[in-house]
């Protein structure tokens, strides 16, 4: 079998797809359970750093030529890309957890898995390892490979690379004994050869290496602006086999813009061929004076055009204007199914019948139990006006989520629980804010005697006594707090 770096050699001098394959076949397992443990096991995220790291192997093979330990680096890339991705993750949960304030009452109620807690200490621990014990680590443990493997790696006889190893894991175990986390070495080398190994998803490898080659051909051709959007790991493995047979600026633009996109671009050259024709032809290369303070209205609307094309290019696969459900036109149509659920939440919240919208909503025990507590303790005329904890719930609910209804919604497909709950779902869901801005969001919904809806936890005192200041005693009108 050859070693990294002889398949480094042949894809940088020869080129070869297939030894940059190789590579990744090799090394992609290592590489993607290092991102999953990074960002927490969100595995969609995992693959974005996955496919972050081989791109940016692909790029600096050639100094990486030289590179005696590939794991090595790749795992420091890894940490390095992780890092980078949820910093933006976190800046985008902190905006969404400012614009829905409603989720403080909603979510999982389940309590981590013990090898959840383990990851990140094991990672900083990991850090903390010197480069040799970590390569050593790397290579026996992530990679499996024999002590013989080891030692041939690092230019070690096989006593060698078993002291370094050993070495490696008893420092490692007092670094974990620091963070509260006791375990003999052996324990510790059944951890990391179980649980460090977790398998990349299916076809992953497939369209990592696609993306990569391709995002590497393209440097220096002028296609800078194509990279990012083809980092994305959402893109097919037939999507990444066309680019590859066809040619990357060519492919890019029929495999994945749909008619709507072409309208928009037949549009905004459309509206440049005007602003030509409407320009004076003694004038054509003399600049038109602007008034301070006033805009070009031919130059805004290509702007607006513009904006329009790249965040249709943005969408997944499948979603178009034409397959969205406009919220407007949303009905009451039960709650037989996750989607159908979504749909009739969304309609009760548009003309604001809040025991439909209660009905979307599944509370435990533990859980109504707090808000009947919570309803006990208003005025006589709060209670009275409202006459039940749920309808006073969702009228506040409604309330807060008056002016955040999306324009329009379309369902992607759903997964099961993480947590392992047998009558949990995910559904994934591509969103069009009133503002024009799109997502995608994870909406969990529980199956119930009754139908589906969404479970809602035991909400932290603050969050009542939030609701508790926004209500008028008398009236029991809301106030300024849940505005």
């Amino acid at each position: 079998m050859p070693e990294d770096t002889e398949l480094l050699h042949r894809y940088v001098a020869d080129h070869s797809e297939a030894a940059f394959a190789e590579l990744v076949r090799r090394h992609i397992n290592l590489v993607y359970s290092v991102a999953l443990r990074r960002v927490n096991g969100q595995a969609q995220l995992a693959e974005d750093v996955t496919q972050n790291v081989f791109t940016d192997l692909a790029r600096k093979a050639p100094a990486l030529t030289g590179h005696e330990v590939l794991p090595a680096w790749l795992f420091t890339s890894a940490r390095y890309a992780a890092a980078q991705v949820m910093r933006t993750e976190r800046r985008r949960q902190v905006r969404e957890q400012e614009a829905h304030t409603m989720q403080e009452f909603l979510g999982d109620e389940s309590s981590p898995a013990d090898w959840d807690r383990l990851r990140p200490v094991l990672d900083a621990a990991l850090d903390q390892l010197d480069a040799r014990g970590r390569e050593a680590v790397l290579l026996r443990f992530y990679q499996g490979r024999s002590f013989a493997e080891v030692g041939a790696a690092l230019r070690l006889t096989d006593d060698a690379a078993r002291m370094r190893v050993d070495r490696a894991l008893d420092k490692l175990r007092s670094l974990l004994a620091r963070r509260g986390v006791t375990s003999t070495a052996a324990a510790l080398a059944t951890i990391l050869a179980n649980q460090s190994g977790v398998a990349a998803p299916a076809g992953l490898a497939a369209s990592v290496t696609g993306v990569a080659l391709a995002a590497s051909a393209a440097t220096g051709a002028g296609v800078g602006a194509w990279l990012a959007f083809l980092t994305m790991s959402k893109i097919k493995i037939g999507i990444v086999g066309a680019i590859v047979a066809a040619g990357l600026a060519t492919a890019v633009m029929e495999l994945r813009t749909n008619r709507e996109l072409r309208t928009e671009l037949e549009a905004l050259r459309a509206a440049s061929a005007e602003v030509e024709r409407s320009r004076p032809e003694d004038q054509s290369s003399v600049a038109v004076p602007q008034t301070p303070g006033t805009t070009n209205p031919d130059a805004a609307e290509l702007g607006r055009l513009r904006a329009r094309a790249a965040q249709l290019k943005a969408r997944p696969e499948g979603v178009t204007d034409a397959q969205m459900k406009l919220t407007a036109n949303c009905r009451n149509v039960g709650r037989a199914t996750p989607a159908e659920t979504l749909e009739t939440q969304l309609w009760a919240a548009r003309v604001r019948d809040t025991d439909a919208f209660m009905q979307s909503y599944v509370f435990s025990a533990e859980t109504r139990a707090q808000l009947e507590t919570f309803f006990a303790g208003l005025s006589d005329a709060v209670r009275a006006r409202y006459g039940t904890p749920e309808r006073l719930l969702g009228a506040y609910w409604l309330t807060m989520a008056k002016t955040q209804l999306p324009a329009a919604f379309q369902v992607l497909g759903q997964t099961s629980d993480p947590t392992g709950a047998s009558d949990t779902v995910v559904v994934r869901v591509w969103m069009r804010q009133q503002s024009g801005e799109e997502k995608l969001d994870g909406i969990k919904l529980q199956h119930t005697a009754t139908g589906w809806g969404m479970p809602v936890r035991k909400s932290p005192d603050a969050a009542w006594a939030k609701l508790a200041a926004s209500i008028d005693p008398v009236t029991g009108e809301f106030g300024v707090a849940a505005k």
